[in-house]
């Protein structure tokens, strides 16, 4: 049985995680106000002192991909335990670098920081610090990777392509000057990036796909000219591809339905309107 610190084991530190994913589990379906989820945060912030033994701060920290506690790095068998690498995907997701909890820390801020981390992966990147903040806690200490918006033109046309737009919370590493439309490493939050490359020709284009009045949400379009490129069905029932003038064939796939459509492109800012009602009446 490994000792991390103190008197803490690695196995109750294991223990610890695989209550404080049940937690976070909880409290992605439920309201903080649902009995369950209330006495499950509380008997995890009550185990949270067995936990520091007699640490200042119980702090949780990726580094390549590990989990370390309080700077000790779990053992590979803990670092396969499922509740473990649930937690790396979550401080992953929100790029967290590092979790500290202060041994002052209240319930009420403890809580606080369960609800961001529970907080559904398709939503907008957010600030944990600066949330934490605004909730008036203290006792908890984030470190995020907070990448800068990145807007870059290229400065050279080449045959291959003639602009590259980037709008996305990015850190760009290793920019090639002497290759302009080069990124060679790119650290992007998919969930609010958006990255165009459009090559000499191509039309963007908006398709509407709808069941009558209905937009099509959730469905997904693809085409493979001039390379394979897939949008996903937003709200509003629209996506938007980058496609050659002349005929161009779409596919639409929407549950255990795949549709083909050719669709024929001439001008920039296209809108074709695909009404699929009949494919849907039965």
């Amino acid at each position: 049985m490994k000792q991390l610190y103190d008197n803490v084991t690695e196995t109750e530190v294991v223990k610890f995680i695989e209550q404080w994913m049940t937690v976070l589990g909880h409290l992605a379906r439920y309201p903080t106000t649902n009995r369950a989820v209330a006495q499950g945060v509380h008997k995890l912030f009550m185990l949270l002192p067995g936990i520091l033994g007699r640490q200042e701060a119980l702090e949780l920290a990726e580094l390549h991909h590990l989990l370390l506690i309080n700077g000790q790095p779990l053992s590979m068998e803990a670092q396969n335990k499922e509740a473990v690498g649930a937690f790396m995907f979550i401080m992953l997701e929100h790029n967290l670098r590092s979790v500290r909890i202060h041994k002052d820390v209240g319930e009420e801020e403890f809580l606080a920081l369960l609800e961001m981390l529970a907080a559904s992966s398709d939503e907008r990147f957010v600030n944990i610090a600066q949330m934490l903040s605004k909730r008036d806690v203290v006792n908890v200490l984030v470190e995020q990777h907070v990448p800068p918006s990145a807007s870059v033109k290229v400065a050279e046309i080449t045959p291959a392509h003639d602009t590259v737009v980037i709008e996305a919370d990015a850190m760009i590493e290793d920019w090639d000057e002497a290759s302009p439309t080069a990124i060679r490493r790119m650290q992007v939050n998919p969930r609010h990036a958006r990255t165009e490359v459009r090559g000499k020709g191509m039309h963007r284009v908006t398709l509407f796909l709808h069941v009558a009045q209905l937009p099509l949400v959730g469905a997904e379009i693809s085409a493979d000219k001039p390379t394979p490129q897939t949008k996903k069905i937003e709200d509003d029932g629209k996506a938007m591809l980058y496609l050659p003038a002349g005929e161009n064939k779409i596919v639409i796939v929407y549950e255990s339905y795949t549709i083909e459509r050719i669709i024929e492109v001439e001008d920039e800012d296209q809108l074709f309107d695909v009404d699929l009602q009949k494919i849907f009446e039965f």
